[in-house]
């Protein structure tokens, strides 16, 4: 097992930034996610970036293209971008890794390469400072959800309660969240191409409170 320092974006990996594309994968900032790599071109990504200490960008096929995986397929523009911060090298030259995303970018042109994978000049795109009152609002209605799940769900996933409980930033709460509740990938792309912070915690508020009544309803059904 080999873990990385705190991972960090640096500048100079906006100018030539590896591009790890798939198919209905979405890395929110502030989330891990588990990877395992066996595709020779992507091994050699891998690789590079273990050397260099370079991010990655993870953007997804555009809907319609997967069956074109193996060769270029057109690129969603917005995708998440991570550092890795665990890797284990397994039999037969695979990786089993850990990225941890870091922000947002946006894809503004491919480069030519010589290496058997994509890279791409990106920019990072940043955040307007949110509504502090709506943003603690929101807050309070999450918490006040997950309270109440907890009581009705005694499984509760602990990621939720963690993705709020660990961390002061609204931005990263309503990141975290957002990948553990939106599954549909359309949903998760839409989540993170959306740099508006409060826009983001509603949607999740809204999510939550939806789960929330329909447990009650379960529950008081059952009862």
């Amino acid at each position: 097992m080999n873990l990385a320092a705190t991972p960090t974006l640096r500048s100079a990996d906006l100018d030539v930034l590896p591009l790890f594309p798939l198919p209905q994968i979405v890395l929110f900032p502030g989330t891990a996610l588990p990877l395992h790599v066996f595709e020779p071109r992507y091994r050699a990504l891998i690789e590079y970036c273990l050397e260099s200490g370079s991010a990655l960008a993870l953007p997804q096929i555009e809907p319609g293209h997967e069956a074109e995986q193996l060769g270029s397929p057109p690129l969603v523009r917005v995708a998440g971008v991570g550092a890795i911060v665990h890797h284990e090298r397994l039999p037969d030259g695979r990786l089993g890794l850990v990225l941890r995303g870091l922000g947002r970018v946006e894809i503004v042109e491919e480069l030519m390469t010589t290496s058997a994978y994509r890279t791409a000049r990106v920019i990072l795109l940043g955040e307007p400072l949110p509504d502090p009152a709506q943003s603690s609002a929101d807050l309070a209605a999450i918490r006040d959800c997950l309270r109440l799940l907890a009581r009705r769900v005694p499984n509760l996933s602990e990621a939720l309660l963690n993705a709020v409980n660990s961390v002061d930033d609204p931005g990263i709460v309503a990141d975290r969240l957002a990948s553990v509740l939106f599954r549909a990938p359309a949903q998760r792309q839409a989540l993170l191409e959306c740099v508006d912070v409060n826009v983001r915690l509603r949607k999740v508020v809204e999510r939550l409170g939806g789960l929330a009544a329909e447990t009650v309803k379960s529950s008081d059904a059952v009862n």
